[in-house]
């Protein structure tokens, strides 16, 4: 009545349990942790975006605003000398 060479030992019997659940823990906490940081990552890259496009609108209206401004001035000064001449 020989041990059966294929079956482990006793103590490694039981150590196996314990390393595989640490193991496993292990896997889904790291994997935890990268889908967080990842969605921390996505998060900044959006509020930068979004502060970008805000800064670049806002200097184009202020552009547009500097430029319909220069036409209305040319505008008023069309009108002066063209269409009715006002030596004023």
């Amino acid at each position: 009545m020989g041990r059966d060479s294929r079956t482990p030992p006793p103590n490694l019997r039981h150590l196996v349990l314990p390393l595989g659940l640490i193991l496993v823990i292990s896997v889904v906490a790291i994997a935890g942790l990268a889908y967080f940081a990842a969605r921390s990552q996505d998060r900044l890259a959006i509020d930068d975006s979004r502060h970008l496009m805000r800064s670049v609108l806002a200097a184009e209206l202020r552009g547009v605003a500097k430029l319909a401004l220069d036409n209305s001035y040319w505008d008023e000064a069309v009108a002066n000398m063209v269409y009715e001449p006002d030596a004023e």
